[in-house]
């Protein structure tokens, strides 16, 4: 099933076809800006006026070249600022983030807040919070697989 376009606008990269939009956030007074492809793999949202230091990216889609895992639950990354001056978001925004997120890297994952999370984040394979595994520990307490990569934090 393909995606409404009605007050949307379009954005072709490389012969594909993205739609993006900005609306008020339900639970804050925040704007949104929501990006995703055609064949919805590639969904994120990233929320307009962020403080440099919380400044992070929302992906819900499961394509995402930065990180591997993304699709399941929401993931959120430490991102660069893509809004302008007098809240106006132009199609060379959207261009900009869609080809961050595009492109290879390394990426801070962070919670709902902008804070780092300890621990690695999220179970790459199911999604779950690591947060409260049991350091020392190698593998996600949910379904088994190993962690690759742990982070703690000073």
């Amino acid at each position: 099933m393909g995606i409404s376009t009605k007050n949307r606008r379009k954005l072709t990269i490389d012969d594909r076809c993205y739609v993006w939009y900005v609306i008020e956030d339900c639970d804050s007074s925040n704007y949104v800006l929501h990006v995703l492809s055609d064949d919805k793999q590639f969904i994120v949202h990233y929320h307009l006026k962020q403080h440099d230091d919380a400044r992070h990216l929302t992906v819900l889609g499961a394509e995402f070249r930065r990180a591997i895992g993304t699709g399941g639950v929401w993931r959120r990354f430490r991102c660069p600022k893509w809004d302008v001056e007098n809240d106006v978001v132009t199609p060379r925004n959207v261009r900009n983030l869609i080809d961050w997120c595009q492109s290879s890297g390394d990426v801070i994952e962070v919670d709902y807040a902008g804070k780092a999370l300890p621990l690695g984040g999220c179970c790459t394979c199911c999604g779950i919070d690591l947060r409260g595994m049991i350091p020392g520990s190698d593998c996600c307490h949910k379904c088994g697989r190993p962690v690759a990569e742990r982070v703690t934090l000073p």
